[in-house]
């Protein structure tokens, strides 16, 4: 390899590895970074050969190439994101992001003044769908009901399942009485909605509860405002379903 292919090829490392990774960071599988490099350079080394006494056109070459190379890792790191923070099932963000949106937004709140409100819902009797067509018919309801869930929000509006059939919705510069319309839109939603399930060639109907808190207004810390919207989904559940409070 000539001594401006190395050139060339430990600049455009340098300045990946501090665009992607950070100064002074490690990765979790250098080997795979190292792997990619390595094949690079000869990448590079060929363009060189290939253009030989034609410099713009090896400029040209490797400035493709630093894009390809660019595009490919913040592909790999948007994945690799997409995992560590969303439902592997639904694609709505997990719990531990839930958690930490809900920090944010209350630090935010907390600083600027500003409001924002939680809803926390969860399916009407969704164990009874388990109990007759199976658990993957579950899962089909769950990825259909988090379809339902995205339709009716905002830009700034975020969506969670944080347990089973719990799920949670995050939204900022809103209050109790907006979020509840957004219920009533997501409940009218699924009215005139059946939900197929492949397994048994039928299809289900489901309905949804939910309760919401508010954002200084309910609750002066994040255990307190889930704990207030969590009683009222509850007293919503139980005044629908009954005094039995079915699942």
């Amino acid at each position: 390899m000539s001594d401006q292919t190395i050139k060339i090829h430990s600049i455009a490392e340098e300045r990946i590895r501090r665009d992607f990774i950070g100064p002074g960071q490690t990765v979790e599988h250098p080997e795979e970074l190292d792997s990619l490099f390595s094949r690079v350079a000869r990448i590079r080394e060929s363009i060189m050969n290939e253009t030989g006494d034609d410099p713009s056109r090896a400029i040209a070459l490797n400035l493709f190439l630093d894009k390809l190379i660019a595009a490919t890792i913040q592909e790999r790191l948007d994945r690799l994101t997409a995992l560590a923070t969303h439902d592997p099932l639904t694609g709505l963000g997990h719990r531990g992001a839930f958690d930490r949106r809900l920090a944010v937004e209350i630090e935010r709140s907390r600083r600027y003044g500003r409001h924002f409100t939680l809803l926390l819902l969860d399916l009407d009797q969704f164990q009874l769908i388990n109990d007759n067509y199976g658990h993957p018919a579950g899962d089909q309801v769950l990825i259909q009901f988090a379809r339902h869930l995205r339709g009716p929000l905002r830009q700034s509006d975020e969506a969670f399942r944080i347990g089973g059939d719990e799920f949670a919705l995050i939204c900022p510069e809103c209050n109790r009485e907006e979020v509840e319309h957004l219920g009533e839109r997501l409940r009218r939603r699924l009215s005139a909605s059946q939900f197929p399930i492949t397994t048994s060639s039928t299809a289900v109907q489901i309905e949804v509860s939910w309760g919401a808190a508010g954002f200084p207004l309910d609750a002066p810390d994040a255990n307190r405002l889930i704990e207030i919207a969590d009683l009222r989904l509850y007293e919503a559940k139980r005044s629908r379903l009954g005094a039995t409070g079915a699942t």
